[in-house]
């Protein structure tokens, strides 16, 4: 009876326990680190490789920052910058402050 009277008692107590739910996050990209650098990969597979100090998203959550010292070599260009914000959803990038952008030697 004791039996009983505890799992009628536990029942009643299940939804005053946490359950585990995902964690929806509105982003559709990834971010690795690589050997000196960061690599981002968009949901459809396009991806930047960026060496810069730091990482960090930004709000909305369609913009990855660099900062720091940025070099991103994209399409036979290499572009250097102090920030560049990566838009993943369209794959702009949008350098500020000390913006070099050369041919890549090959």
């Amino acid at each position: 009876m004791k039996f009983v009277i505890f799992g009628i008692a536990l029942i009643a107590c299940l939804p005053v326990f946490p359950q585990d739910q995902p964690t929806v996050v509105p982003q559709n990209y990834v971010v690795f680190r690589i050997s000196g650098g960061f690599r981002v990969v968009a949901e459809d597979g396009r991806f930047v490789n960026a060496i810069a100090a730091t990482i960090e998203p930004v709000k909305p959550l369609q913009v990855v920052r660099f900062k720091g010292n940025v070099e991103i070599t994209i399409d036979g260009m290499e572009l250097r910058a102090d920030q560049v914000d990566y838009h993943w959803d369209t794959g702009e990038l949008e350098p500020n402050g000390n913006v070099h952008l050369q041919p890549v030697a090959k």
